[in-house]
């Protein structure tokens, strides 16, 4: 909902005739790893290698713990760092089997230093392509943000939903229309932010302050 134009600029960043990655910022809840997933999902899997990635902070003190999904578990003995990450790539190129490999990493800011390493050395490479989210005022690991100093991706902020779009998407979570006065109401108060709009109107549901008259929603509470 309200999120074609980007959705559109994320597949062409992949499927567009350079391959050039795009990585999307902003603020939690603003809808960046819906966005990704839908992107990603939208990838025909005959052409495309996709690795889906969920960074988090309980992998972040691990080693290659962000790719903790990609790679083998038993890594060869006796490699330099280096050695290492030149084997990590030829394990995913092996596996894309001549697809072009896509890498997505939802909240890359969370990553390891190998692991961010690694996606850095992956957006170099001829036949692959990185795409992500990042949040806004968390410290990026310097491999995640030379993608962008380096010009391998383009990195796009995310906006909030436009009043218009916020009305819709009320319509979509209650099942019907929303009284114009109300949907200006709860657009203020979240701000244009799907994920607090969404849980506003859960925590309105069932009360009487949230009612349904001649099919068309009203809130008439007090925040």
């Amino acid at each position: 909902m309200g999120r074609r134009d980007e959705l559109d600029r994320l597949l062409s960043a992949v499927t567009g005739t350079e391959g050039r990655g795009l990585f999307f910022s902003g603020s939690a809840g603003i809808g960046k790893s819906r966005l990704l997933r839908e992107g990603v999902a939208a990838l025909p899997t005959d052409r495309y290698a996709i690795w889906s990635i969920a960074a988090s902070a309980t992998t972040a003190a691990l080693p290659f713990g962000g790719l903790v999904q990609v790679l083998p578990a038993e890594q060869p003995q006796g490699l330099s760092p280096a050695g290492i990450l030149r084997w990590a790539l030829d394990v995913l190129q092996q596996q894309a089997a001549g697809r072009r490999i896509v890498l997505a990493i939802d909240d890359a800011h969370l990553l390891d230093q190998p692991s961010a390493a690694l996606v850095h050395l992956v957006a170099r490479a001829d036949n692959a392509t990185v795409i992500g989210t990042l949040r806004d005022g968390e410290e990026i690991p310097l491999p995640i943000r030379a993608l962008w100093t380096d010009d391998l991706v383009d990195k796009a902020e995310l906006s909030p939903m436009a009043p218009a779009e916020t009305a819709g998407l009320l319509a979509e979570i209650l099942g019907g229309p929303v009284d114009a006065g109300t949907a200006d109401r709860l657009g203020r108060l979240s701000a244009g932010n799907p994920l607090l709009l969404r849980e506003l109107i859960h925590a309105a549901s069932g009360s009487e302050e949230l009612t349904r008259t001649y099919g068309i929603w009203k809130w008439t509470g007090r925040l």
